[in-house]
């Protein structure tokens, strides 16, 4: 081969490591792009999460309100029929609406943890898919260059090889037999005397 072939090979050489690592670069790029963007939804859940909390405790108050107003309005009705608010059915009564209320309550917080859990996993869920991302972008990357490196050093190689057989002299010409070129009889065994 020619220098010219073994320069040839030496740019693909180049330009196989330097596409490596532009590839290298921006599949790393990617990966850390979907990485953000993940964390992004992850805060996102955690501040669903904390507003359910939120929305649950005003469910709470206004539940505690409402339960406060109707034991006080079962009280009132059952003084102005003079009966003895402290015990027998009008006691009753009161510890009922408190049941429920705390029934009530119950069912608001199991709703609001339930909700919250479900931000939460999803939170987590989408942290580890940003991780995941994020190392399988690494992985990529690693892999693009590698293969860059190793092509380019496949064309150096073969770069090399090239200028080395383009800078040795050619061999010298070999005699088919031993007489001289200008012997009059040049047929030996159907062989023409002379250089190959």
């Amino acid at each position: 081969m020619s220098n010219v072939a073994g320069a040839a090979q030496a740019i693909q050489g180049v330009d196989s490591i330097a596409g490596g690592i532009l590839q290298s670069d921006a599949t790393r790029a990617s990966g850390n792009y979907t990485n953000e963007q993940f964390k992004v939804r992850a805060e996102l859940d955690d501040l669903a999460s904390k507003q359910a909390g939120i929305e649950g405790a005003n469910q709470e108050s206004a539940l505690a309100e409402r339960t406060s107003q109707q034991a006080g309005q079962a009280r009132a009705s059952f003084a102005s029929q003079g009966v003895l608010v402290t015990s027998g059915s009008a006691r009753a009564a009161e510890d009922r609406i408190s049941r429920v209320s705390g029934i009530n309550e119950l069912a608001i917080r199991h709703r609001v943890w339930q909700e919250q859990l479900g931000y939460r996993m999803a939170a987590t869920g989408d942290r580890a898919q940003g991780l995941m991302a994020l190392a399988a972008g690494n992985n990529t990357a690693n892999a693009q260059l590698t293969g860059g490196i190793m092509a380019g050093l496949s064309y150096g190689v073969k770069a090399a090889d090239s200028f080395y057989e383009g800078s040795k002299a050619p061999p010298p010409k070999k005699k088919v037999d031993d007489r001289p070129m200008n012997e009059p009889d040049g047929e030996k065994n159907g062989a023409v005397p002379g250089y190959e």
